[in-house]
């Protein structure tokens, strides 16, 4: 379905509008823009490109107040029983609050308490709400927080990977027993802005493959990742990110982060969804 993106002007935050060319990086099925658009949007929701590179993506004092923003920043861990290697990050993830299917109350206690924190630290602009209008601005029926009645979702989550991530998937369709937001999702994306890359090692490495249930025996028990053996013989799509640099995929496809070699590994991130209205959603 083609859709007219609406006018806008260019908001606080993020960089002014360039030509939208593509051009092929490392893989044919992942392309580097000077900005997103409706097109690439739709391309990747079709499944004929496997990733969107944008680098420079945000203005640079929008950039660089974020970036400045991790001296002041207290990380947490992830549950270390459930997430190994360790991963660091500010914010809150329903994946850290998910019973048996459904979110639980805990999960809403801790938006409130990381808004509250995020707040104090006066980032200025808003760099999650500005990683928003980057998508949202080109798409016809724009971009909101996705919803529970009255409540609205995490803006997203800062992580540092120094260590790496297990082979893995993201789908709330399939993560969750029942619809997860006040909408229905077609499809699913997952946004990162890098604020600091090691300068070797940190790979996003993306593989063509849907969780099908014959992949269970790979999964290790107690965690949320699989033994690399379940996309064998798979051609995987790796991708170095950039500081600076947004990248945008399905994450519904197998996937993971190489180590760094030395340095840190930072991004903002958030979830991306394309519900049944047509808009898309965010959360984290």
């Amino acid at each position: 379905m083609q859709m007219r993106a609406r006018q806008s002007e260019t908001p606080v935050g993020v960089s002014p509008h360039r030509p939208a060319a593509t051009a092929s990086i490392g893989s044919p099925r992942v392309l580097e823009a000077a900005g997103f658009s409706q097109e690439l949007i739709e391309a990747l929701a079709a499944g004929t490109i496997d990733g969107i590179r944008v680098p420079g993506a945000l203005r640079p004092e929008v950039f660089r107040a974020a970036a400045a923003a991790l001296d002041h920043i207290q990380f947490s861990m992830y549950d270390r029983v459930r997430v190994f290697p360790p991963v660091a990050r500010f914010g809150v993830s329903i994946n850290d609050h998910r019973v048996d299917g459904l979110i639980a109350d805990s999960y809403w206690a801790e938006v409130d308490a990381a808004r509250r924190e995020w707040s104090r630290l006066g980032v200025h602009p808003d760099p999650f709400e500005a990683c928003r209008r980057l998508i949202g601005d080109v798409w016809p029926f724009g971009v909101e927080l996705s919803r529970c009645g009255d409540a609205a979702f995490s803006p997203g989550i800062i992580r540092e990977i120094n260590n790496g991530l297990q082979v893995h998937f993201d789908d709330a369709n399939l993560e969750h027993t029942t619809d997860l937001f006040d909408v229905r999702l077609v499809n699913q994306f997952a946004f990162n802005l890098y604020l600091t890359v090691p300068p070797s090692g940190g790979e996003l490495v993306i593989w063509r493959h849907r969780r099908q249930e014959s992949d269970e025996a790979y999964l290790i028990p107690g965690s949320y990742g699989y033994d690399e053996a379940v996309v064998a013989g798979i051609e995987p799509t790796v991708i170095r990110p950039q500081a600076g640099e947004v990248i945008l995929f399905d994450p519904r496809n197998f996937h993971t982060v190489r180590p760094a070699k030395r340095g840190r590994r930072v991004s903002i991130g958030f979830s991306v969804g394309l519900a049944e209205t047509g808009k898309l959603v965010v959360w984290a």
